[in-house]
């Protein structure tokens, strides 16, 4: 979009031309000139909005990405830690059962 001073001078020049065109008698190519300035107008704004969205529903589209790749991350890393703790559990009852196999061998 354009700034309000450059959209001032614009509109002083197109005020200039369509008085000129109306002076030497034709009404309808002044009005066309005026209504093509505001369709311009539009356009400019309805681009600007298109140009928004898109940057909209990209960054949703990183963010939902974001969000997959942690969740992911973390499932893995507590998957992980399951497994550890499995295994330090695992080695702590065959320790024990060790422990007292050697003490029972030592009593008996």
């Amino acid at each position: 979009m354009m700034p309000e001073d450059e959209r001032a001078e614009e509109d002083r020049k197109v005020d200039a031309l369509v008085d000129y065109v109306r002076s030497i008698g034709l009404e309808r190519m002044a009005r066309d000139i005026s209504d093509e300035r505001f369709v311009r107008r539009i356009l400019d704004s309805q681009l600007w909005i298109n140009s928004y969205n898109i940057q909209k529903s990209i960054e949703d589209e990183r963010q939902t990405n974001i969000e997959e790749r942690l969740i992911t991350f973390q499932s893995q890393l507590f998957d992980k830690a399951a497994s550890y703790n499995n295994i330090v559990i695992t080695f702590g009852y065959a320790g024990f059962f060790c422990d007292m196999e050697f003490r029972f061998g030592q009593i008996a």
